[in-house]
């Protein structure tokens, strides 16, 4: 399924780069576009079909590697700041300096942050706020995205990180896999996540990381050493 898409992907960006198109350049350049941005849809889809058989069958497999608390949640601001702004939301992310460093694969870690700060963003209406921050740094890092939307149904709360579940006001906008397979990340670290919420007053979503290195890391790469000094 990939390799088709690429072939479509690599012909789009062709496009958009020819010049010589007279009056149809701006057609082109546009449906050029679409072509662009479909690929990339598919091919997360693709991706988190993926991810999601790997969590089914065996676990998903990482490569944890030391990496300060400071520079996960810097990521999270450089990457959703602009989309925020776009929309009217103020994303707050606590930037705090920290003496912490966690053993984490973090381009997993940033895919968890992304589908939840992602939905958060999604779902709270313009003028609304999403916080990032982290709260409890004993044995491990607790990390929270809180939001200012409608909030979450209390019959849905137990489904939220179900496979291909999706709430009814949802259904259309993805496979339902995210959360599932931000579920399977953490606990893969060794960690956990959870979400409350009251309906109308918004959603926080939780998750930890434990700085003593209890990650299932496979392929050679697990590791029972500490995850790094104490945080103060």
């Amino acid at each position: 399924m990939r390799n088709p898409l690429t072939a479509i992907g690599g012909a789009a960006g062709l496009l958009k780069r020819t010049q010589d198109l007279g009056e149809k350049a701006a057609v082109v350049h546009r449906n050029a576009d679409i072509i662009g941005r479909s690929v990339e849809r598919m091919s997360r889809l693709i991706s988190d079909l993926l991810d999601a058989a790997r969590i089914e069958a065996e676990g998903l497999a990482i490569s944890p590697q030391e990496t300060p608390l400071d520079v996960l949640l810097e990521e999270v601001s450089d990457a959703f700041e602009p989309i925020a702004h776009e929309r009217s939301i103020h994303l707050v992310v606590d930037l705090t300096p920290r003496d912490c460093r966690l053993r984490v694969d973090r381009g997993r870690i940033f895919q968890v942050f992304s589908n939840l700060v992602g939905n958060a963003l999604k779902f709270t209406p313009a003028g609304g706020t999403v916080s990032v921050f982290v709260e409890g740094c004993d044995e491990e890092a607790r990390f929270c995205v809180k939001d200012t939307g409608p909030g979450v149904k209390e019959a849905d709360l137990p489904h939220l990180f179900d496979a291909y579940w999706q709430a009814e006001h949802t259904r259309s906008t993805g496979a339902g896999l995210g959360l599932a397979i931000a579920k399977g990340i953490v606990e893969a670290h060794g960690g956990r996540i959870w979400v409350e919420s009251t309906p109308g007053e918004g959603a926080t979503f939780y998750f930890t990381l434990p700085r003593t290195e209890r990650a299932r890391g496979k392929g050679g790469n697990e590791d029972t050493g500490p995850a790094g000094k104490n945080m103060h």
